[in-house]
């Protein structure tokens, strides 16, 4: 990240202590990063985990849960069907002159034309499929445009929601006073951009691992050697980049307004982030796992029957296996092996099953002949 210092003209006041401020932003949105993080734990395929108070994450569940653990992870195909929907239905560009004289159209099609050098030379395409899988795992996403120093033009870059900080207790991203940008950053990198605050910078403690963070754990591991920054802008136009409780930069938006574009899958009034794709699947996965597990320990269960061996018939416990064409004997005065067949599972367990796996369909909005099956 390449950082533009715009000279601060006007009078601006900026909050002290603006990171207590942060951080009650980020607990309070604790909640909500527990529901993304087992969002993409589910995706990923590790659907057998429950939350640990001890380690603030979670982890493998061995209670209440069955013998046989087996998952079928249908949240991906639904996942990659969706995803590739979006990816291939971006937005075009289409600029319409105001008047039909002569100047407007031509500066309609030059406004055009710039348009689509900026979508291709800053890659937009692939930058809103990147937005995409944010947008269908944890329902929101953050699109960041900016202009870079360094290679001398305007960028656009995809902010996952773990990173993006709203003020506390607000109810829409366009009631926030703020928006903050969390990032990790080495120290070499920003003694190179603020050279007046290196001693601040060196003795600045490296970020805390995402098991430290409550509902981020499985977020992913922050590497080695890096600094918790936020960069901030304010709806009056200031813009500033913190560090601990430094301001390591203070300036303002030439747009005067926030450049973040917030986007959310379901959104629900009164409610800051949105819903995404995955989460409410996620107790009907878990079902589906369940169910599917029960069945095949009750295969296990017929393919293995008990046997009933009367005491008297003289035969040694360990004389039964599995073994095939294995050769038992007994008295035949004192009764005769025999096996008891567990009873069969009901129709209607079968059904669930079904049921579950069609209920997943309906609520994602995806039905078999979206996924190339016959329609029935």
């Amino acid at each position: 990240m390449v950082y533009k210092v715009v000279e601060d003209t006007k009078e601006h006041e900026y909050p002290e202590n603006f990171k207590a401020q942060l951080t009650e932003s980020n607990y309070w949105r604790a909640r909500d990063r527990k529901i993304w993080d087992l969002s993409l734990l589910f995706l990923e395929g590790r659907q057998w985990v429950a939350w640990d108070s001890q380690i603030q994450g979670y982890a493998a569940t061995v209670r209440n849960t069955p013998n046989y653990k087996i998952t079928v992870n249908l949240l991906l195909n639904i996942y990659r069907n969706l995803l590739s929907k979006l990816a291939t239905t971006y937005p075009s560009l289409v600029v319409t002159p105001a008047t039909p004289s002569t100047e407007d159209i031509l500066k309609a099609q030059s406004s055009e034309i710039a348009l689509r050098y900026y979508w291709s030379r800053d890659d937009i395409k692939n930058t809103l499929g990147d937005s995409f899988s944010w947008l269908l795992s944890c329902g929101t996403v953050g699109l960041h445009s900016f202009f870079d120093s360094a290679q001398n033009r305007i960028r656009t870059e995809v902010i996952s929601p773990f990173d993006l900080i709203f003020e506390p207790y607000v109810l829409s991203p366009e009631d926030s006073n703020f928006i903050a940008i969390r990032r990790h950053t080495t120290k070499a990198e920003l003694e190179t951009a603020f050279p007046d605050s290196a001693e601040i910078i060196k003795e600045s403690s490296d970020s805390l691992e995402p098991i430290n963070r409550p509902g981020e754990a499985g977020y992913g591991m922050i590497p080695k050697g890096r600094v918790e920054t936020f960069e901030v802008y304010w709806k009056d136009g200031k813009h500033a980049i913190i560090l601990d409780e430094h301001y390591l930069y203070k300036g303002t938006n030439p747009l005067n307004e926030i450049p973040i574009e917030v986007m959310r899958y379901s959104e629900i009034p009164g409610k800051l982030w949105g819903i995404g794709l995955i989460s409410p699947l996620i107790d009907m996965q878990w079902l589906y796992n369940k169910s599917r597990s029960q069945v095949i320990q009750n295969i296990e269960l017929m393919s293995n029957p008990k046997w009933m061996i009367p005491k008297s018939c003289g035969i040694n416990p360990q004389s039964i296996t599995n073994r095939p064409g294995e050769k038992v004997f007994y008295n035949a005065a004192g009764g005769t092996p025999t096996q008891i067949a567990a009873a069969p599972l009901p129709a209607h367990i079968f059904d669930n099953i079904t049921r579950l796996q069609s209920e997943m369909m309906d609520v994602s909005g995806i039905h078999s002949t979206s996924l190339g099956k016959r329609a029935v």
